[in-house]
């Protein structure tokens, strides 16, 4: 299971049902994070960021204040929480600075779309986190709602009301 791109529901199935957290700083705009949720995993406590109930944010911090930084190991093991073996990340290198660990990774979400998840962790901080950028989409679940909508109108008015409901929901995906 990757993390991001799954919906709300499978992440309360597989981690347990997920506490209200915060959205992180700037979610809305940069990370299109509508919602969160915590989940206690092992030794780190995961936030999650929902749009439309589909995860596209993630991080992680130590549950350890003797020990809050994040080794190689400790981004090894977020990694493949993120997106699980066999995939594999990028490595993105940047010489002039060694304090910063990113990562780039393109998994299919479920309707066999190609989505870029991008991870990044400071050596120095005590988090770790993933996002999808603002750019890529993952499932647009409220597209297809409209569009069952849709398809289910028993009035041409009805058809017409909710086509352009599709519409708008389109313009605002793409920021219009």
């Amino acid at each position: 299971m990757a993390i991001l791109t799954e919906t709300k529901l499978q992440l309360d199935k597989q981690f347990g049902a997920g506490k209200p957290a915060n959205i992180p700083l700037g979610g809305e705009d940069l990370f299109r994070v509508r919602e969160a949720c915590s989940y206690p995993l092992g030794r780190y406590q995961m936030t999650v960021g929902f749009y439309d109930g589909v995860a596209r944010y993630v991080s992680f911090a130590k549950d350890r204040l003797d020990d809050p930084h994040f080794s190689e190991r400790d981004a090894e093991v977020c990694l493949a929480l993120i997106a699980p073996p066999p995939l594999e990340w990028a490595a993105l290198e940047n010489p002039a600075v060694t304090a910063i660990s990113e990562h780039r990774i393109t998994l299919q979400d479920s309707r066999g779309r190609e989505i870029e998840i991008l991870a990044c962790y400071r050596r120095t901080r005590p988090y770790f986190f993933a996002y999808i950028p603002a750019g890529e989409e993952a499932q647009p679940a409220q597209i297809d709602a409209l569009m069952q909508k849709m398809n289910a109108a028993a009035s041409l008015e009805e058809k017409v009301d909710a086509m352009a409901a599709v519409i708008r929901e389109l313009v605002a995906q793409k920021g219009g």
